[in-house]
């Protein structure tokens, strides 16, 4: 796997700085880009768009599909490394502005995950037709 120098710097520098461990942030962001890009292949069968990495009031969303107002969250290591009083910010920003919330989390195999989403998803729709 490829990854740019000016990546690789800033993870060896959280790493010198004992922000993460090397090894998990390569696992967790592998993971999370399969998943990622798993959904997005699936949403274009379901006339769904995802947006990745959205930026909202200085938060990052992992993904938001704006036609349901869903945003859909992959915490890494359970975001276990996370201030837990800003998590919570976090979590209370979201589901206070979005419709919906899907979280998943890596301890789980990334086709299960990806399972857990759709079905989710396909839930939203039933409910929206109604």
């Amino acid at each position: 796997m490829c990854h740019s120098k000016n990546k690789i710097r800033f993870i060896n520098w959280l790493k010198e700085n004992n922000f993460v461990q090397y090894d998990e942030v390569f696992a967790s962001t592998t993971s999370e880009e399969i998943f990622m890009n798993n959904l997005e292949k699936i949403f274009s069968y379901m006339n769904l768009s995802i947006e990745r990495q959205k930026i909202d009031n200085n938060y990052r969303l992992d993904g938001y599909i704006p036609e349901i107002d869903a945003v859909i969250e992959y915490d890494e290591n359970g975001h276990a490394h996370y201030n837990s009083e800003k998590e919570y910010e976090r979590e209370m920003y979201i589901k206070n502005k979005y419709s919906h919330i899907v979280r998943v989390n890596d301890f789980s195999d990334v086709l299960d995950n990806v399972g857990i989403v759709v079905n989710k998803i396909f839930e939203i729709k039933l409910s929206n037709k109604n």
